[in-house]
């Protein structure tokens, strides 16, 4: 699901949240969502990370999205230990993995809506390091 959307974003450049590409880029997907996580729950939590994620390529902090959603409570999955650590990407992500469970599937949501929010010059440089075959944008050269 997220490689689509992301995908289709990136093909689109700067977008209003009412833009074809907007609805195109939910569809998909969604869509591809369904595939393999078929139902409401994750029909619900998709369309919740899709509204978010939306919202801070538009401009919108991440703390005050999340934020959003849970005054409208509209997401009961928001009620979420990680808005503590929304403007500190490498604590949020250091506390999904030491709480266990699924923290492989909510750190690559958690990763994609802070690396949004944050740009990647909030990670820690050791974390790009010493890999391999870096995406040219991460490059230490």
């Amino acid at each position: 699901m997220w490689v689509s959307f992301n995908l289709i974003l990136r093909l689109s450049g700067r977008f209003t949240m009412t833009d074809p590409i907007h609805t195109r880029a939910r569809e998909a997907a969604m869509a591809h969502l369904a595939l393999t996580h078929p139902g409401y729950k994750m029909e619900t939590a998709g369309s919740l990370v899709i509204d978010i994620l939306l919202k801070v390529l538009n401009g919108i902090s991440l703390k005050a999205a999340i934020l959003e959603e849970i005054a409208a409570q509209r997401h009961p999955l928001l009620g979420h230990p990680f808005k503590k650590w929304l403007d500190d990407p490498e604590q949020a992500l250091i506390v999904n993995t030491n709480l266990g469970g699924e923290n492989a599937a909510r750190g690559s949501v958690l990763g994609a809506l802070l690396g949004a929010s944050c740009g990647m010059e909030r990670f820690p440089r050791r974390w790009f390091e010493g890999l391999i075959d870096p995406p040219s944008d991460i490059s230490p050269n």
